[in-house]
């Protein structure tokens, strides 16, 4: 009877231990397809793939609880699926934070940034009460070599970080780490009214890599600078006494120290700023120092590609061959752009007139109405519009002359669908948001204008990533007095 007993004793402890585990190992093979929810604020996520008639899209839901809710600006690419959340309660001082989730609403951060900076070339800049710092797809610290220059992988990228994703993107390849040289910044140990006081040098990557730098280390260009940049085409900008120069990668002085500011070289040619500072009197009591100068271009060994006097105010950096600048006083205030020769591309169009940077060799100028430029200075399609946005996946959304409405042209400004409508996204991977009508919600389209998910009742879409995800909302009525959020991840099924 004693053995029957604690067979029985025994019996009762293990079936629940193996019950739990058994139950542990259902809850390991959920499908992350399935829906899941987070009830403590009231967000709900339906993992629960719908398609369209077509199946050509695809769609999961987002109920915005009261905590959080994705952050959305109408007609924006989010790259490599890293979308952005933010806080729906203030952090400190109203201010909201942001992080980062993925296609299926799932958090990839924590709240950890000021400001929503998208991904670029797989990093993006943090902003953080205690500073930026630019991270990876895995939330790991990068290395920012200075401002606006992050090292990731074997290359360099150039980007000025911010809530849309750019256009224009500088990667400078690094082909041999070992003897590619990249500024190095060195804590003196000093401080003054500004912070800390560093200094630059020059090492290889792989020694730059190896730790952290110091007065003991060995550098190929040793830290005398005030500041640095990366070498492009075998210069790099330095300053020294508080100006820029340019040094080679044996340390070198090859143009001096003459100028305010100095951007990268660009094959042969950069843009320089030269001027001086002169002090504007506010009142008798209240005053400030202010750099008046102008830019002009260089070549490799600083020559002047454009007059000194030529009174360029403003320089943009090359596009497809071309730098937009604009011309203030001393000369009828004007624009144009400029090759890394210095050749202007066409003749001055005034102030009135307001020119776009090119991409994929287009541009656009307006003032009243729209024209598109090509690289060699000429008009487009003989036709002005009422208004236009450049090309994207080969369309263009523009209003006809005097029309309140929006249609797509291909690229020989042929209409290519014909709608009409109140408003039009930006095409890409063979789709676009569009709304017919005011006070109407909208719908996808395709090259061909068929519709897609008109019943989703859409209020605003960002534009289709090369991934093929796009981030839409609608608004429903919770009850007679309150409404809610309704969020879409769309996808396209099956990309061109």
């Amino acid at each position: 009877m004693k053995k029957l007993l604690i067979i029985i004793l025994i019996l009762a402890l293990i079936i629940p231990l193996v019950s739990c585990n058994e139950q542990d190992k259902q809850n390991d093979k959920l499908d992350i397809n399935m829906p899941t929810a987070e009830p403590d604020d009231g967000t709900i996520i339906n993992l629960d793939k719908q398609f369209d008639d077509s199946t050509n899209l695809s769609y999961i839901t987002y109920k915005a609880g009261y905590r959080t809710r994705p952050y959305f600006i109408n007609n924006a690419e989010f790259p490599e699926n890293i979308f952005i959340y933010e806080t729906n309660t203030p952090h400190t001082d109203d201010i909201k934070m942001y992080g980062y989730m993925n296609e299926n609403f799932q958090k990839l951060s924590e709240p950890i940034s000021l400001s929503p900076n998208v991904f670029t070339m797989g990093v993006a800049m943090i902003e953080g009460e205690e500073g930026s710092y630019i991270v990876n797809k895995d939330f790991e610290n990068m290395v920012e070599l200075c401002s606006g220059y992050a090292l990731v992988d074997n290359g360099i990228v150039k980007v000025s970080w911010g809530s849309e994703s750019p256009e224009h993107v500088t990667v400078l390849t690094i082909t041999d780490p070992d003897i590619y040289l990249v500024p190095v910044k060195v804590d003196t140990g000093l401080i003054s009214d500004k912070g800390k006081v560093y200094i630059y040098g020059y090492q290889p990557v792989t020694e730059f890599l190896s730790g952290s730098a110091s007065y003991d280390e060995i550098f190929s260009i040793q830290p005398v600078f005030e500041d640095a940049r990366p070498f492009f085409n075998g210069l790099a900008a330095v300053r020294s006494n508080g100006m820029w120069g340019y040094i080679d990668e044996d340390g070198n002085t090859v143009i001096d120290f003459i100028y305010h500011e100095a951007r990268d070289f660009i094959e042969t040619s950069t843009f320089v700023l030269q001027g001086e500072m002169r002090t504007v009197y506010y009142s008798e009591t209240r005053s400030e120092k202010v750099l008046e100068g102008y830019w002009f271009l260089i070549d490799s060994e600083g020559n002047p590609l454009t007059p000194t006097n030529a009174f360029i105010e403003y320089a943009d950096d090359f596009y497809d061959g071309w730098a937009l600048v604009k011309y203030g006083m001393g000369v009828t205030p004007n624009q144009n752009y400029l090759n890394i020769n210095g050749e202007e591309l066409m003749d001055k169009i005034n102030y009135n007139y307001n020119l776009e940077p090119f991409k994929d060799g287009i541009a656009i100028q307006h003032h009243g109405d729209y024209r598109f430029i090509n690289v060699k200075g000429e008009f487009l399609f003989n036709t002005h519009f009422w208004n236009a946005r450049n090309f994207n996946d080969g369309l263009a959304a523009v209003k006809a002359y005097r029309s309140r409405s929006w249609t797509y042209i291909d690229s020989s400004g042929m209409i290519a669908i014909d709608g009409k409508f109140f408003s039009a996204g930006d095409f890409n991977n063979g789709y676009a948001f569009v709304i017919d009508e005011i006070g109407k919600k909208g719908f996808v389209i395709d090259k061909l204008g068929n519709k897609y998910l008109d019943d989703l009742n859409i209020y605003q879409m960002t534009k289709f990533n090369d991934e093929g995800y796009a981030l839409a909302y609608t608004i429903v009525d919770k009850n007679e007095t309150t409404q809610e959020w309704l969020y879409y991840m769309i996808h396209v099924e099956n990309l061109p």
